[in-house]
């Protein structure tokens, strides 16, 4: 491709034109970078063949991974109207150490806990056998249904930890490291709008993607129901010894309406099943695959494919091959 400029200036004789003609060779044609790409075609299909085919082989050799997941909401207070009409003496209550449920959102209060740190070292504290399969799951046989633990990780025979790791971690996982691994499984969302918690585990095992969320509501609605019982015990025996030390009429009305909450508080935590969770969709036992998306990890490599081999081509001859040609 050529540039026509054209000057006219004015001299002693007159004015006079000049017309100067650029055949610059910086400039590339898009016209030559079709040729060129069509002139390596052979190259690219190659390429972008050998990208698809890796990506394909790779695909096939990742484990599938399967995700069981719950509906939850959060349970109403039987007592709560009974609490609420006790609400104007909250002051002698929190003296006595009497807890009056009100009407806030305990939501908060229990997506916390299911992330804290506490309450994995409560889980494992009763499932102290789920931390090989959560730290070093090997491969899902899914004809036996048998998850099959990582030896080069975890010996199963003598139930001792034999993998090697860098400091400051050590062969025995520490409660952080599992907390850690434990919450690459999990997942605990809530909806904002309708407030329904969704407690969901993705693993190579089904089985233990399902088990791991049943013992996840259940240690938690467990530790709910036992913390609110002591609670309920202890007020139960300081409002009643206080009840026989005084005698106004008015403070033991009080005082035997306090009780009664914590009365029905007892009742409720004995009677209720799911104390503090209520399950709206149970743990499912999955079938289909969650992960990989071996169709979309193919695409992707094809297409990667396609614009490495096109940069490489365009690249290497209007860029690479004038710089060595300019060297020599």
């Amino acid at each position: 491709p050529s540039i026509e400029i054209s000057c006219r200036f004015k001299s002693g004789l007159g004015y006079h034109h000049t017309t100067y003609m650029n055949t610059s060779s910086d400039q590339i044609d898009l016209i030559h970078i079709l040729k060129n790409l069509w002139n390596r075609k052979y190259f690219i299909i190659f390429w972008t063949g050998l990208i698809s085919l890796a990506s394909v082989l790779i695909a096939l050799n990742l484990q599938n991974y399967y995700t069981s997941s719950s509906k939850l909401s959060v349970a109403e207070d039987d007592y709560s109207n009974t609490s609420s009409a006790l609400s104007q003496y909250s002051g002698l209550a929190s003296m006595a150490g009497v807890s009056l449920p009100g009407s806030e959102d305990q939501s908060s209060y229990i997506l916390a806990k299911l992330h804290s740190l506490d309450f994995l070292d409560l889980l494992l504290e009763k499932n102290s056998n789920i931390v090989p399969s959560i730290i070093a799951p090997g491969e899902y046989n899914h004809e036996d249904k048998n998850l099959i633990i990582n030896p080069k990780k975890y010996n199963i025979q003598t139930k001792e930890w034999v993998r090697s790791v860098a400091p400051p971690y050590s062969s025995i996982p520490s409660l952080e490291e599992i907390f850690k691994e434990f919450h690459k499984i999990m997942s605990i969302e809530q909806d904002k709008k309708t407030k329904i918690i969704t407690i969901s585990a993705e693993h190579i095992s089904p089985i233990f993607s399902q088990e791991i969320v049943q013992m996840t509501i259940q240690t938690f609605n467990q530790y709910s129901k036992d913390k609110d019982i002591n609670e309920a015990n202890r007020a139960l025996n300081f409002l009643r010894n206080e009840s026989q030390s005084i005698e106004i009429k008015d403070i033991n009305s009080t005082i035997n309406s306090l009780i009664k909450v914590q009365l029905n508080k007892l009742m409720t935590a004995e009677m209720r099943e799911n104390y503090s969770l209520e399950i709206i969709d149970p743990p499912n036992l999955p079938q289909k695959k969650s992960a990989p998306i071996r169709s979309i990890i193919c695409i992707i490599a094809f297409l990667f494919g396609i614009i490495s081999s096109i940069l490489w081509v365009t690249i290497s001859k209007y860029i690479l091959y004038p710089l060595k040609e300019k060297k020599l």
